[in-house]
Protein backbone atom coordinates (compact mmCIF):
# COMPACT_ATOMS: atom_id res chain seq x y z
CA UNK A 1 0.00 0.00 0.00
CA UNK A 2 1.51 3.27 -1.20
CA UNK A 3 1.42 6.08 1.72
CA UNK A 4 0.39 9.26 0.96
CA UNK A 5 2.73 12.66 1.29
CA UNK A 6 0.77 13.52 4.41
CA UNK A 7 1.14 9.85 6.10
CA UNK A 8 4.64 10.14 5.17
CA UNK A 9 5.11 13.32 7.27
CA UNK A 10 3.62 12.29 10.16
CA UNK A 11 6.03 8.95 9.75
CA UNK A 12 9.23 10.79 9.55
CA UNK A 13 8.01 13.45 12.08
CA UNK A 14 7.87 9.89 14.50
CA UNK A 15 11.00 8.99 13.34
CA UNK A 16 12.63 12.61 14.48
CA UNK A 17 10.98 12.38 17.53
CA UNK A 18 12.69 9.34 18.25
CA UNK A 19 15.86 11.28 18.21
CA UNK A 20 14.75 14.49 20.03
CA UNK A 21 12.40 16.28 21.20
CA UNK A 22 9.18 17.66 18.83
CA UNK A 23 9.52 21.16 20.05
CA UNK A 24 13.60 20.61 18.83
CA UNK A 25 12.38 19.46 15.40
CA UNK A 26 11.94 21.74 12.80
CA UNK A 27 9.58 21.27 9.34
CA UNK A 28 13.22 21.86 7.35
CA UNK A 29 14.32 18.46 9.15
CA UNK A 30 11.02 16.85 8.66
CA UNK A 31 10.64 18.22 5.00
CA UNK A 32 14.50 16.65 4.34
CA UNK A 33 13.72 13.21 6.32
CA UNK A 34 10.65 12.68 3.70
CA UNK A 35 12.03 13.82 0.44
CA UNK A 36 10.15 16.97 0.30
CA UNK A 37 10.64 20.95 0.11
CA UNK A 38 9.36 22.23 3.14
CA UNK A 39 6.86 24.43 1.64
CA UNK A 40 5.29 20.54 0.64
CA UNK A 41 4.32 20.11 4.69
CA UNK A 42 2.30 23.70 4.59
CA UNK A 43 0.43 21.80 1.92
CA UNK A 44 -1.02 19.55 4.30
CA UNK A 45 -0.95 21.29 7.62
CA UNK A 46 -1.21 24.96 8.50
CA UNK A 47 1.39 25.05 11.11
CA UNK A 48 3.58 22.24 13.31
CA UNK A 49 1.13 22.38 15.86
CA UNK A 50 -1.46 21.29 13.37
CA UNK A 51 0.96 18.32 12.16
CA UNK A 52 1.38 17.59 16.10
CA UNK A 53 -2.56 17.14 16.36
CA UNK A 54 -2.33 14.88 13.27
CA UNK A 55 0.19 12.47 15.39
CA UNK A 56 -2.14 12.93 18.67
CA UNK A 57 -5.01 11.75 16.59
CA UNK A 58 -3.60 8.75 15.38
CA UNK A 59 -2.40 7.97 18.97
CA UNK A 60 -5.74 8.16 19.98
CA UNK A 61 -6.96 5.88 17.24
CA UNK A 62 -4.56 3.31 17.77
CA UNK A 63 -5.21 3.34 22.20
CA UNK A 64 -8.91 3.05 22.19
CA UNK A 65 -8.89 0.26 19.62
CA UNK A 66 -10.88 -2.03 21.74
CA UNK A 67 -14.03 -4.22 20.91
CA UNK A 68 -15.66 -5.94 24.14
CA UNK A 69 -19.25 -6.25 22.57
CA UNK A 70 -19.52 -9.92 21.90
CA UNK A 71 -17.94 -11.18 25.36
CA UNK A 72 -19.43 -14.83 26.89
CA UNK A 73 -17.14 -15.66 28.93
CA UNK A 74 -14.24 -14.81 31.07
CA UNK A 75 -11.51 -16.31 28.15
CA UNK A 76 -12.61 -13.99 25.71
CA UNK A 77 -12.36 -11.30 28.04
CA UNK A 78 -8.84 -12.13 28.54
CA UNK A 79 -7.69 -12.96 25.11
CA UNK A 80 -9.02 -9.45 24.03
CA UNK A 81 -7.36 -7.99 26.66
CA UNK A 82 -4.09 -9.40 25.79
CA UNK A 83 -4.41 -8.73 22.53
CA UNK A 84 -5.25 -5.21 22.80
CA UNK A 85 -2.01 -4.68 24.75
CA UNK A 86 0.05 -6.71 22.76
CA UNK A 87 -0.80 -4.05 20.29
CA UNK A 88 0.06 -1.13 22.25
CA UNK A 89 3.17 -2.86 22.99
CA UNK A 90 3.91 -3.46 18.98
CA UNK A 91 3.62 0.04 18.57
CA UNK A 92 6.52 2.54 17.86
CA UNK A 93 9.08 3.99 20.63
CA UNK A 94 8.08 7.04 18.87
CA UNK A 95 4.65 7.03 19.70
CA UNK A 96 5.02 6.58 23.49
CA UNK A 97 7.83 9.61 23.69
CA UNK A 98 5.03 11.87 21.78
CA UNK A 99 2.69 10.71 24.43
CA UNK A 100 5.07 11.75 27.37
CA UNK A 101 5.88 15.07 25.61
CA UNK A 102 1.82 15.76 25.37
CA UNK A 103 2.02 14.81 29.22
CA UNK A 104 4.87 16.51 30.39
CA UNK A 105 4.53 19.75 28.51
CA UNK A 106 0.66 19.85 26.67
CA UNK A 107 -1.67 19.52 29.72
CA UNK A 108 -4.47 20.89 27.75
CA UNK A 109 -4.10 18.01 25.10
CA UNK A 110 -3.49 15.50 27.92
CA UNK A 111 -6.22 16.06 29.91
CA UNK A 112 -8.68 15.55 26.46
CA UNK A 113 -6.34 12.11 25.89
CA UNK A 114 -7.29 11.01 29.55
CA UNK A 115 -10.97 12.20 28.52
CA UNK A 116 -11.11 9.83 25.38
CA UNK A 117 -8.82 6.73 26.72
CA UNK A 118 -11.35 6.92 29.67
CA UNK A 119 -14.20 7.02 27.73
CA UNK A 120 -13.37 4.63 25.07
CA UNK A 121 -11.08 1.85 27.16
CA UNK A 122 -11.28 2.04 30.89
CA UNK A 123 -15.07 2.18 31.16
CA UNK A 124 -15.65 -0.49 28.56
CA UNK A 125 -13.46 -2.66 30.64
CA UNK A 126 -14.84 -1.08 33.50
CA UNK A 127 -18.41 -2.00 32.37
CA UNK A 128 -17.85 -5.81 31.50
CA UNK A 129 -16.05 -6.61 34.91
CA UNK A 130 -19.66 -4.84 36.44
CA UNK A 131 -21.64 -6.93 34.23
CA UNK A 132 -20.02 -9.96 35.02
CA UNK A 133 -19.52 -9.86 38.87
CA UNK A 134 -21.62 -12.93 39.45
CA UNK A 135 -21.50 -14.98 36.43
CA UNK A 136 -17.63 -14.76 37.08
CA UNK A 137 -17.79 -14.86 40.80
CA UNK A 138 -15.92 -11.56 41.14
CA UNK A 139 -16.03 -9.82 44.18
CA UNK A 140 -18.72 -7.01 44.83
CA UNK A 141 -16.84 -4.85 47.28
CA UNK A 142 -13.59 -4.77 44.91
CA UNK A 143 -12.96 -0.87 43.47
CA UNK A 144 -13.05 -2.02 40.20
CA UNK A 145 -12.23 1.66 38.77
CA UNK A 146 -8.90 1.12 40.78
CA UNK A 147 -8.19 -2.53 39.61
CA UNK A 148 -8.84 -1.34 36.03
CA UNK A 149 -6.32 1.48 36.51
CA UNK A 150 -3.52 -0.19 37.55
CA UNK A 151 -3.82 -2.81 34.80
CA UNK A 152 -3.56 -0.27 32.59
CA UNK A 153 -0.76 2.31 34.38
CA UNK A 154 1.25 -0.90 34.94
CA UNK A 155 1.63 -1.66 31.46
CA UNK A 156 1.94 1.72 29.71
CA UNK A 157 4.85 2.30 31.82
CA UNK A 158 6.25 -1.02 32.05
CA UNK A 159 6.82 -0.50 28.24
CA UNK A 160 7.72 2.93 28.39
CA UNK A 161 10.46 1.58 30.88
CA UNK A 162 11.63 -0.80 28.49
CA UNK A 163 10.94 0.87 25.18
CA UNK A 164 11.09 4.55 25.80
CA UNK A 165 14.28 4.84 28.69
CA UNK A 166 16.16 1.41 27.51
CA UNK A 167 15.88 -0.58 30.29
CA UNK A 168 15.40 -3.65 28.28
CA UNK A 169 19.39 -2.82 27.89
CA UNK A 170 19.40 -3.67 31.72
CA UNK A 171 16.57 -6.42 31.88
CA UNK A 172 15.17 -7.59 28.86
CA UNK A 173 11.74 -9.23 29.89
CA UNK A 174 8.70 -11.00 26.74
CA UNK A 175 6.63 -8.52 26.56
CA UNK A 176 4.42 -11.52 25.76
CA UNK A 177 4.74 -13.07 29.24
CA UNK A 178 4.37 -9.65 30.48
CA UNK A 179 1.26 -9.00 29.34
CA UNK A 180 -0.08 -12.01 30.33
CA UNK A 181 0.64 -12.09 33.68
CA UNK A 182 -0.80 -8.78 34.01
CA UNK A 183 -4.17 -9.34 32.54
CA UNK A 184 -4.04 -12.88 34.78
CA UNK A 185 -3.37 -10.87 38.00
CA UNK A 186 -5.83 -8.46 37.06
CA UNK A 187 -8.58 -11.36 36.61
CA UNK A 188 -7.65 -12.63 40.07
CA UNK A 189 -7.78 -9.51 41.66
CA UNK A 190 -11.02 -9.41 41.11
CA UNK A 191 -12.06 -12.74 42.11
CA UNK A 192 -13.87 -13.53 45.69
Amino acid sequence: MKLTTKEKILLNTLKLIDKNPFPKISTKQIANETGISEGAIFKHFKNKEELLQHLCDKFLTIVTTIDLTNISNETDFRKILISFFQNLQRTQNQVYKLVLYISMYKKSQFKIFNKIINEEVYKKIEEVVKNNIKNWNYNEKINIKIHVRLLMYSLYFFTIQQQVFGADKIENFDMKKVIETSVDNFLMGLKK
